[in-house]
């Protein structure tokens, strides 16, 4: 069965059960209690399993309860969107429950291919062990594509590991997307060259739903191992999709997705929509922004978010946590006790501010983050 956990916000336990009964049928049958024949209870309507009052923190607030629902998986009908209508669907108007976590049978999740790489296919790409990955963004929107391929090549020669254009930089034309991807990959592959280590560049995809693949396929005829693609914006199965059909790295950008987990009363979990769902679409590694940056996301949340990312989920791979939005170098330390070796450090407008020379940035980052954990290569 798929198990899932609402937190509902209600005046007392009544109702709250009330709250739980009327979610289990909204999200299966959606119809009048008296429509319902004892058969479809038994095997098509949500099984409540328990309805208790959550722990209180406050006593001022309205009480909160958690109610454990479990779906027969066959509902979902191997669908992700139908998944996600299942566990959530119509309930997630009720300004008042939030899904909170969802557990699923092993055999339910084989039906999803998942991560292509995951933490250890991406550590064998850059042949990168035992600490964690540091990232950058190419940035800001308006400079020209030669000057991102100078960050590209700095980047690189300063040790860094992935290189990722920023996610505001949309080209309205094909051929100037083209002309940036072509310059910067060439700028990573010479750098690379140079230093014998291996870096990545991942272009962001963004476009019309017909165009996507025009340019993904041109993104691997030029080499690139990975992309950078936003769910939200561009379908959550669609991404889901495309994990299966191209033989590609892929990281996901969270714009968007505050809608889906900030409020505190409605919505999913962060740590269930940015990692568990992001798993079953098939990413490889998931950015969040980080608690103490320019968001106002907790610790627990971003810890849990990289729990969802790399707890057994089935036989699908665990992936990246990628911790950003605003990450200074003080930060650095903090980030490697928080989420360990297998993390990617995204540090975008810090680095490029941090010196003159991005090189001399990225080595003194990198230097950082090597202090707390030993580095293999092959």
């Amino acid at each position: 069965m798929i198990r899932c956990k609402y937190r509902i916000h209600a005046s007392g336990l009544l109702q709250a059960e009330q709250t739980a009964r009327a979610l289990a049928v909204e999200q299966t049958v959606e119809v009048p209690d008296s429509l319902i024949s004892n058969e479809i209870e038994a095997n098509i309507v949500g099984n409540i399993m328990s309805v208790r009052e959550s722990e209180m923190t406050d006593p001022n607030v309205q009480p909160t309860f958690e109610a454990v629902v479990e779906f027969n998986p066959e509902l979902a009908a191997d669908q992700f969107p139908q998944l996600l209508n299942l566990v959530y669907g119509n309930t997630s108007i009720n300004p008042n429950v939030k899904l909170i976590d969802c557990e699923f049978p092993d055999s339910f999740v084989a039906r999803f291919n998942g991560p292509r790489f995951g933490v250890e296919g991406l550590r064998d790409l850059l042949g990168v062990f035992d600490r964690p990955l540091v990232c950058t963004a190419l940035k800001p929107r308006g400079r020209s594509n030669d000057h991102f391929a100078e960050i590209a090549r700095h980047f690189a020669l300063g040790g860094g590991d992935l290189i990722k254009d920023d996610h505001n930089l949309i080209s309205a034309q094909f051929d100037d997307f083209a002309d940036r991807v072509r310059k910067c990959q060439s700028a990573v592959e010479k750098a690379s060259d140079r230093t014998g280590r291996r870096c990545l560049y991942l272009p962001y995809i963004c476009a019309p739903t017909d165009q996507i693949r025009h340019h993904i396929e041109f993104v691997l005829q030029c080499g690139i191992a990975g992309i950078m693609v936003s769910p939200m914006l561009i379908g959550l199965d669609f991404v889901r999709a495309l994990a299966e059909e191209y033989p590609i790295l892929l990281m996901s950008h969270p714009t968007l997705t505050g809608t889906m987990y900030v409020n505190p009363t409605n919505g999913f979990d962060p740590g269930l929509f940015i990692g568990t769902f992001m798993r079953l679409i098939g990413i490889d590694a998931s950015i969040f922004t980080n608690f103490g940056g320019r968001f106002n996301l907790s610790r627990d949340d971003c810890l849990a978010i990289a729990t969802h990312l790399q707890r057994p989920l089935g036989k699908l791979a665990p992936v990246w946590p990628v911790p950003a939005g605003g990450m200074q170098f003080d930060r650095i330390e903090q980030m490697c006790r928080d989420y360990g070796h297998d993390t990617i450090l995204l540090v975008g407008g810090a680095l490029l501010e941090r010196s003159p020379s991005l090189m001399d940035s990225t080595r003194e980052f990198m230097d950082r983050a090597r202090e707390r954990f030993s580095e293999r290569l092959t």
